[in-house]
């Protein structure tokens, strides 16, 4: 190489190169440092499945957190308090859990309606699954985007409920109680 030098795509070199590509029948090649690549049916079906253990994995550890508190600690609330918040949580965070499968199955390609009945099939099946000691699986950008929305959705609702299940109750102060006021004897 003798010099380096910037080429416009109307200098004397750049003609000189597309006249030689014209010639040999080639195209430039695309520059991309993350080529897009498209799997086949069986790598979506391990994203899909790795995904949905993931959305479950998260799940199960805001559900143990929720048992946690409430068994573990001595909570500042009666236990119907206590239960009736935990209920709530774990109704939001299921909440959580579907609205993550139905984005999934959106990724994946399924119609709305085709994605809705899928999420509602496998929220069923994932009910009481942890896939605590399944192995990872690298997911795609879109995919682990579903999954990590999902995880920070989970730990917010599991947070309030925390804060609901430790915080003391305000307990109302006794007002001043009024006092009788002298009345004035009768005069004669």
């Amino acid at each position: 190489m003798l010099a380096v030098e910037r080429v416009g795509r109307d200098s004397a070199v750049a003609r000189a190169i597309a006249v030689e590509r014209e010639v040999r029948g080639t195209t430039p090649a695309t520059l991309a440092t993350n080529p897009q690549v498209i799997g086949d049916a069986h790598a979506l079906a391990v994203q899909r499945v790795a995904a949905e253990q993931g959305i479950a994995r998260g799940f199960a550890a805001q559900a143990d957190q929720l048992a946690k508190l409430n068994n573990d600690l001595v909570l500042p609330l009666s236990k119907t308090e206590a239960a009736a918040i935990t209920q709530k949580a774990l109704d939001d965070v299921r909440s959580v859990r579907q609205g993550a499968l139905n984005a999934l199955g959106t990724t994946i390609g399924l119609r709305p309606a085709d994605a809705e009945a899928y999420a509602r099939r496998v929220d069923a099946q994932l009910e009481g699954q942890s896939y605590a000691n399944d192995p990872g699986v690298l997911l795609a950008p879109d995919i682990n985007a579903i999954v990590v929305r999902a995880t920070a959705l989970y730990a917010q609702v599991g947070d309030t409920a925390a804060a609901q299940l430790t915080q003391p109750r305000a307990t109302a102060t006794p007002s001043a109680s009024p006092r009788p006021s002298a009345s004035p004897s009768p005069r004669p």
